[in-house]
């Protein structure tokens, strides 16, 4: 049923966009065992949810009305603040940690435009603020010869840290902190080019913050006991190739993600089914070095 209790005979929903994401990072090498990098993030974009359904006439179940709603969503965020630290005095072995400060990620609907059987009209939309988490991350890194390498890193996003505000109406989502473990190869193909050529591959599962009851009154639109909320978790394979050079690095990356999520509220099934790519080209020049030094 809508939220007026008239039966919903069919629904479909689809959502359409880019979102843009710009970072900068400028790294120091204060010895051959210490580096320091500090850098900045954002991100921008448009996303358009559109949504129809065939629902019931003023209650008659022999009478149903087809809307169809278009909804823009404008994403935006502050810049993040990223500082890390690498140490490499251990001979084959890679030794890093990097925190990311927490940011506000600002989510405004703009107008909505409703067209049903009978008029269009335009609803306005909401203005929403959500904090993100702060990161904590630990790695390494271990070096088989001059060609293969192994690395694998602990990241903890503390969700717990998060607010959230619509309008002037902020509420503490309760959610819970969410740590992943990533795990990559690296072989360092030579002899096709003049310079040596980085193949990767990697692995490694994302959960997604437990939101408690402030998940169901964003999407579902009603609660369900505290031991139904379910921390779904997602599966990343990845991917990537690069190109060294004396003076500079660039990378080709990808990540492929896969989710199926089936859960119950309000007597009714609701099954989400999604397929995240990413693809991320990144370019490092090195300055004060040359020939390779």
């Amino acid at each position: 049923t809508d939220g007026y209790g008239n039966g919903i005979q069919w629904s479909q929903n689809s959502i359409m966009g880019s979102i843009f994401a710009y970072s900068g990072f400028v790294s120091y090498e204060a010895s051959s065992y210490l580096s320091v990098g500090v850098g900045v993030s954002r991100f921008s974009g448009v996303v358009n949810n559109t949504s129809e359904s065939y629902t019931e006439y003023n209650g008659d179940p022999d009478q149903y009305v087809y809307e169809k709603l278009d909804v823009p969503l404008y994403a935006s965020s502050e810049p993040q603040l990223t500082c890390g630290l690498l140490f490499k005095g251990l001979s084959a072995i890679s030794l890093g940690a990097v925190v990311k400060t927490s940011s506000e990620m600002y989510l405004d609907s703009g107008d909505q435009f409703i067209q049903d059987d009978k008029i269009g009209k335009v609803r306005s939309g909401a203005n929403v603020m959500i904090e993100m988490a702060p990161v904590y991350m630990l790695g390494a890194a271990w070096r088989v010869g001059d060609l293969l390498s192994f690395s694998c890193d602990y990241q903890l996003y503390a969700w717990g840290e998060s607010r959230y505000r619509e309008g002037v109406r902020e509420m503490d989502p309760e959610m819970d902190d969410a740590a992943e473990v990533h795990f990559g190869v690296e072989y360092l193909l030579t002899g096709l080019l003049e310079f040596p050529v980085p193949l990767r591959l990697g692995f490694y599962t994302h959960p997604l913050p437990a939101w408690n009851q402030f998940n169901q009154v964003l999407f579902s639109g009603g609660y369900l006991p505290e031991d139904e909320y379910v921390q779904a978790t997602r599966k990343f394979i990845t991917a990537g190739i690069g190109l060294i050079t004396r003076d500079s690095v660039v990378d080709l990356a990808a990540e492929y993600s896969p989710l199926e999520e089936t859960y119950s509220a309000s007597g009714a099934e609701y099954a989400n089914n999604e397929t995240l790519v990413k693809v991320y080209l990144s370019f490092i020049y090195k300055f004060g070095k040359s020939g390779g030094e």
